[in-house]
């Protein structure tokens, strides 16, 4: 199935309102968001937008549609308010309805610059999953405080996420181009519940969240839960059935308040969850079903009545049925969690592998072609006490990648070695650890250096100034050119 259009942005025009003659922050978003799409689809992208229509309007909306592969829906209050932008919505829902059988299916993503709130509860875009790009300051006081995430690149929660809604994208395409409905796995050892959260916690939930899916899981719930309290335990116990754990993480926002039983969201999952852990016990099938409950060990807690909640938590032997609670580092979990799913438990992890290693890890990125002279290098690492970490070259495509992000999140420093000609290899490289914080990594990468030979060095020097630590190095192995890096290490980690 061929497309003439990879996406369609649909979006109301108050919401790309040029300021101090900058872009709009839906021309931003929709540049930026093409950058990461050519870099998954191996093209440029093809997207257009809500304006295909203003300047034409004898087009017909559903031969345009016909010819789309995906669909954004950026809503705001602007978009709300507007009539045009509302018919706009509904003709979409109208096409997208009739094509695909189960709303699971539905290549449509719904992106928010603010917190607002949906009248029609019970409608297709209330259901799909929020792509939040926007922060609330949450205090005890004060919840409505929030910033639109903007872009620029100090702010790192926006790439993040533009990242995540990117890799969705690509993921609904090749669903769709390989005619694969889109279904939830029969396999719960594959399917974790991860509950859903209260605001300060979302962004440590999408970091859970994007390393399970990194790692061949299927996370639920996979759409927006119900607003009906009778329908939202319904959902809940649905997705917990075919899941193999769950994952609750507490933290300062309770979320918001279950009214028929007068908890928060958070408290209404775990225990839901733990209830339905008693359920299997009952029939001797609890080895089928196991639960994390995490608290941030940095978690600061504002609000007095959930310092109490929390506090009972620690001590209430029926919401910790079934459950293993931990209060460790976000690290430490994604361990925790990965072991819990290999079947074991908490008491049988070699504590060895919780802890952060102390040694410098250094990930050494060169061309296969330059094994032998980086082996060299990585000897000469070892007995300095650092950690070498090597590019893999074996091994299907996603998995490479996949190992490549992890070794970008976990390094303290990069190396590059450019012996070869092609300065397209080289930048592509360089992208990748720019966007290291979207894999998750917590901090930029702050050392970064480049190894090269003489015929590359002028252009080197030439494109990237003082942005790398730049040093010649021609084939025949010199340690002495590595002390510069050292010093740098050992002054700056």
């Amino acid at each position: 199935m061929k497309f003439d259009y990879d996406l369609f942005i649909s979006f109301s025009d108050d919401d790309n309102q040029s300021v101090n003659d900058e872009n709009g922050w839906i021309s931003d978003f929709k540049t930026y968001l093409g950058f990461l799409l050519k870099y998954l689809l191996k093209r440029t992208p093809i997207i257009i937008d809500s304006s295909i229509f203003k300047d034409n309007s004898d087009i017909n909306k559903n031969e345009i549609y016909s010819k789309t592969a995906n669909f954004i829906i950026i809503l705001s209050d602007n978009y709300i308010k507007s009539s045009a932008c509302k018919n706009e919505l509904n003709s979409i829902y109208e096409y997208i309805k009739n094509k695909y059988e189960h709303e699971y299916n539905y290549p449509v993503f719904k992106v928010l610059k603010s917190p607002i709130t949906i009248d029609d509860k019970s409608g297709f875009i209330h259901k799909l999953t929020n792509h939040n790009f926007y922060e609330i300051f949450f205090t005890a006081n004060e919840t409505n405080k929030y910033i639109t995430l903007e872009g620029k690149a100090e702010e790192k929660q926006y790439w993040i996420k533009l990242v995540d809604l990117s890799y969705d994208i690509n993921k609904s395409y090749e669903n769709i181009l390989h005619q694969q409905t889109i279904k939830i796995t029969d396999d719960t050892k594959r399917t974790v519940f991860l509950a859903e959260t209260g605001i300060d916690q979302d962004n440590n939930r999408e970091i859970i969240k994007r390393e399970l899916q990194q790692h061949g899981y299927t996370v639920l719930p996979n759409h927006q839960l119900s607003t009906s309290d009778t329908d939202l335990k319904s959902d809940i116990q649905k997705d917990l059935q075919k899941s193999s754990l769950s994952i609750h993480i507490f933290g300062d926002d309770p979320g918001h308040i279950v009214k028929e039983n007068n908890i928060s969201i958070v408290e209404f999952q775990n225990n839901i969850a733990a209830n339905y852990f008693n359920n299997l016990n009952k029939d001797k099938d609890n080895n089928l079903f196991s639960r994390i409950i995490w608290i941030a060990p940095d978690l600061k807690i504002t609000d007095e009545k959930q310092k109490i909640n929390i506090e009972k938590l620690k001590h209430n032997a029926e919401a910790l049925t079934g459950a293993e609670l931990v209060q460790t580092p976000i690290e430490v979990l994604k361990t925790i969690i990965h072991n819990r799913l290999k079947g074991k438990s908490i008491q049988n992890i070699d504590i060895s592998d919780l802890k952060t290693t102390k040694e410098k890890n250094i990930y050494l990125i060169y061309d296969k072609n330059d094994t032998e002279y980086v082996l060299q290098v990585s000897e000469l690492l070892s007995k300095k006490a650092y950690k070498p970490v090597s590019t893999e070259f074996e091994g299907n495509k996603l998995t490479l990648i996949n190992q490549h992000r992890q070794k970008l999140v976990n390094c303290d420093c990069v190396v590059i070695f450019f012996f070869n000609s092609n300065i397209n290899w080289l930048n592509s490289k360089l992208y990748d650890i720019k966007k290291a914080p979207g894999f998750g990594r917590k901090n930029h990468i702050n050392i970064i250096s480049i190894y090269s030979d003489t015929n590359n060095l002028k252009l080197l020097k030439k494109i990237y100034h003082d942005s790398y630590i730049i040093i010649k190095q021609d084939k025949k192995f010199d340690q002495n050119l590595f002390d510069p890096l050292f010093k740098k290490i050992n002054q700056t980690i």
